[in-house]
């Protein structure tokens, strides 16, 4: 297969929010639905609630030895614990079989192409595996992925790609190929193009939402779901 080379990225915003060591990962997802005593949420079966994973799989490959390195894992082990591609697509099977897991975002390295193939050829049919650092919403990468059968779906990120025309051109090849396109949920300018993207253009059925740690990220997240609401009694 060959190779794409690849423009280096640079990080515009911080994802998510930090995290301490904890236990075993396992132990945190079987914790989560605890959300279901908070009273603001009713959740009666896997159907309501599922698990959604970005792996970020790139941040713990080792270029040298080719291996991806836990050093969460390893410091709570007190040995260095490292993963073969095969034993990544393994431990998410485990991960799979016990938990209602529907996504993983950037489950292995963004040029591990080779084992990207593995992956979805073992994980495509059960749940959806999203490129993001894969494909950088660039259309020559999703088109790579698509003729190599790689993933099934595709983050889009317009301040990734640089042009709205684009990230649309970008859009367009995963919906002819049934991709499901992903839009993240930008602030600021962004926000208000990204709102055309999903409301206007290609009416997105995913939004990827960062973590709540500031009052702004809130704000912003009530205000896309007052926008979805307006928009489901248009169509209803």
């Amino acid at each position: 297969m060959n190779k794409l080379d690849r423009v280096p990225q640079k990080p515009t915003e911080e994802e998510g929010k930090k995290a301490e060591y904890v236990e075993p990962e396992a132990e945190i997802i079987d914790e989560s639905p605890a959300v279901e005593e908070a009273p603001a949420f009713s959740i009666a079966s896997e159907e309501d609630f599922v698990f959604a994973i970005d792996a970020a799989a790139s941040e713990l490959y080792d270029e040298e030895s080719k291996l991806y390195y836990f050093p969460g894992e390893s410091k709570m082990l007190g040995q260095k614990v490292v993963r073969t591609s095969e034993q990544m697509i393994i431990y998410y099977e485990n991960l799979l079989s016990k938990f209602p897991i529907f996504s993983i975002e950037d489950g292995l390295n963004e040029e591990d192409w080779e084992g990207w193939q593995t992956m979805t050829k073992c994980l495509g049919t059960k749940m959806q595996l999203v490129g993001d650092d894969l494909f950088v919403t660039n259309k020559d990468y999703l088109a790579f992925g698509i003729n190599n059968k790689i993933c099934n779906a595709v983050l889009i990120k317009l301040n990734q790609i640089g042009t709205v025309s684009e990230a649309i051109d970008t859009l367009n090849l995963a919906f002819k190929y049934n991709y499901t396109p992903i839009i993240w949920k930008f602030q600021g300018l962004f926000q208000k193009i990204s709102v055309f993207f999903i409301f206007e253009v290609v009416k997105m059925r995913y939004i990827k939402s960062c973590g709540f740690v500031v009052f702004k990220r809130i704000d912003n997240s009530n205000y896309y779901l007052l926008l979805w609401n307006h928009y489901c009694r248009i169509i209803s």
